[in-house]
C-alpha cells in the first residue's frame, strides 16, 4: 500500500488477487509485509546475518549459509518503464533490510519471449519479475497455461508460459471443472478454492490495480449486445460488429 500510494497516487489500491476482486472468498488477506517474519523464515533457511547489522545499518550486508555464499544478485526484472524501474528501486531496498542482494535488470520487449527466443521469462533469467497479466472480469477460468502444470516452460514444451513453475494438479482440475460448470452455487465453490489455491502458492504478489475502462456513446450503442470484450493489449472490442 506504502509503494502505491507513493508511486502511483492515493486510492489506487493494492490486488488481494490476480484474479478480480468480485471472485475474492470473503476471507481472503494479503500476502503481507513482515520483516521479523522474513527474517525468521530466512534463518530457519539456513540464510543467517553473520555480522549482525540488520536493523542497525542503513544498508545491512546480504546473509550468508553455511557455505560462506551470500543471498545476493536475484535478479528483478521488468521492462523499461519509469513506473515499473521505481517499484524495482524501493522493493530492492525492501529486500536489502532483511539480508537479500537485489540486482536490478531492465529488457526490451523480449521480456515475454519463447523459451526457444530466450525470453527472459519463459528461459528463466529472473528471480523476480514485474509485469502485467490480464485477468478476464467475465470468467474465473484461467483459460490460459501461465499458471497450470502444463504451462511450465522447457525444451519439450518450449511453448508454455509458466516460468514461475506454479504447478498444483487440484488446482489445474478446478480450473477445468470451472469452465465446464454453469453459474451457480456448485460454480462459486470451485471459484473460491481456485484463488484460495492461487494464494496459498504464493508466487504472485499484485503491486497495483490496473482496470480497464471503456466509454461508448449510448446513442450510438446497444450496451445490452456486448460480450467478449478485451482486456490490456488483447482487442479492446473484440466482436464489436456484432453489436
Amino acid at each position: 500500500e506504502f509503494m502505491v500510494e507513493q508511486l502511483v497516487g492515493p486510492g489506487v489500491g493494492v490486488p488481494k488477487s490476480w484474479y478480480p476482486a468480485q471472485m475474492w472468498p470473503e476471507d481472503l488477506g494479503y500476502l503481507g509485509y513482515d520483516v521479523d517474519l522474513a527474517r525468521e523464515l530466512l534463518t530457519e533457511a539456513g540464510w543467517v546475518d553473520h555480522d549482525g547489522d540488520e536493523g542497525s545499518a542503513e544498508i545491512p550486508t546480504p546473509r550468508q549459509n553455511a557455505d560462506g555464499v551470500e543471498l545476493t544478485g536475484l535478479r528483478l526484472t521488468t521492462t523499461v518503464n519509469e513506473l515499473r524501474n521505481n517499484y524495482q528501486l524501493v522493493i530492492q531496498d525492501y529486500l536489502a533490510q532483511v539480508g537479500i542482494g537485489v540486482e536490478l535488470v531492465q529488457v526490451t520487449s523480449n521480456h515475454f519471449g519463447g523459451f526457444n527466443e530466450d525470453g527472459t521469462l519463459a528461459a528463466y533469467h529472473f528471480e523476480m519479475s514485474i509485469f502485467a497479466n490480464s485477468a478476464d472480469p467475465l470468467s474465473p477460468a484461467t483459460s490460459i497455461e501461465s499458471y497450470t502444470c502444463s504451462g511450465i516452460p522447457s525444451a519439450e514444451n518450449p511453448g508454455g508460459f509458466n516460468p514461475w513453475q506454479f504447478c498444483n494438479e487440484e488446482y489445474d482440475e478446478t480450473d477445468r471443472m470451472i469452465s465446464q460448470t454453469y453459474a451457480g452455487p456448485e460454480r462459486d465453490a470451485l471459484i473460491d478454492t481456485a484463488v484460495t489455491l492461487f494464494y496459498e502458492g504464493t508466487f504472485w504478489n499484485g503491486l497495483r490495480n490496473r482496470p480497464t475502462y471503456y466509454a461508448l456513446r449510448a446513442d450510438r450503442w446497444d450496451a445490452s449486445t456486448f460480450y467478449a470484450m478485451g482486456t490490456l493489449s488483447t482487442n479492446y472490442m473484440e466482436f464489436s460488429e456484432y453489436w
